[in-house]
Parts: C-alpha cells; structure tokens; sequence
C-alpha cells in the first residue's frame, strides 16, 4: 500500500526488478510522490535527470513469446489508435513476466509507431520481424548502455534507431 494506492503484486515484481538493475548501473532512483504521473521513475547520474515507464510484457503461449500491444501506448478511438500517451517520457523499460529480462527502449522510437505491438524473446533470438508493425525488440535487450549513451549526448543525435 502505497499513499492509499494497492499494488498489484505483477507490478511490484517488475518494478523491483527495474530498480535493481538500475542500482546495479549505478543511476540515482527517484520514485514520484504523486500517482497517475506519466512516468514511474525518474532516475538521476551524470548531472541529467531521465523520466522512466516501466511496463510488463506479458507472454503468449500461442506464439510462444512475450509482448505488448499498441493499446499500451495509444490512445484508442472509433477503431484508430490516435494520441500517444508519453510524450514526455524518456525510456520504457520493459519486464517480460516472471522473469529477470529488461528491455530498455528510448521513447523516441515508439512514439512515431502508432501500429507497434512489440514482441520479445528473451530465450531465443528472433530470426524476422516487420519493420512495418514490429521493432527487432533484440537490440534492446538489457541496453541500460543507452541511457548511459544519452547522458554524454544532444537529444538531436539520438533520434536514430539503434
């Protein structure tokens, strides 16, 4: 319980996960006061603060990997997915369900996506992917380097695809 709020213990899970790993990076880790803010985390180092969203991927026996829908990220109206809903974030780190895996991904790169479902295989590496709909979620697997990339760079450098 949390400020009157109750956790669901999937959330608290992840979170402690993101939270170690960010301690493990050495990042200062700021958690807001406030609920319902855009961003779960905000996390300090190299004089630059980093506004985090933590998400949990959940896994899909059918097709045998762990994902998230677009819904995660848009705004859905009249059968449109329209407004993004992070705007002012600057990471997703991503936890797949009952695991230990993270994916660290910059916003800049979902947010001009508005028909991403992002699919993760954390066991395995994944041989195809349609740029069209999907990000080769590979090459953001434990990427914490990325926010550590930022801190030494201008935001007009970072807007490329790694």
């Amino acid at each position: 319980d949390r400020h009157g709020k109750k956790y669901n213990p999937i959330e608290l899970f992840s979170e402690n996960i993101v939270v170690n790993k960010l301690i493990q990076e050495n990042f200062n880790i700021f958690k807001p006061s406030i609920e319902n803010l855009e961003y779960d985390l905000v996390i300090y180092k190299g004089n630059k603060f980093f506004k985090i969203q933590m998400k949990t991927a959940s896994f899909n026996k059918k097709t045998n990997n762990y994902s998230l829908s677009n819904l995660n990220f848009f705004k859905y109206k009249k059968k449109i997915f329209s407004k993004y809903k992070y705007p002012n974030i600057d990471f997703f780190i991503i936890v797949c369900i009952g695991t230990n895996y993270c994916y660290v991904i910059p916003n800049s790169i979902l947010r001009k996506r508005n028909n991403i479902t992002l699919n993760f295989y954390p066991n395995r590496t994944k041989n195809f992917y349609n740029k069209i709909s999907t990000i080769n979620t590979d090459n953001y697997y434990e990427k914490f380097n990325l926010i550590k990339w930022k801190i030494n760079q201008k935001s007009q450098y970072f807007k490329k695809e790694f």
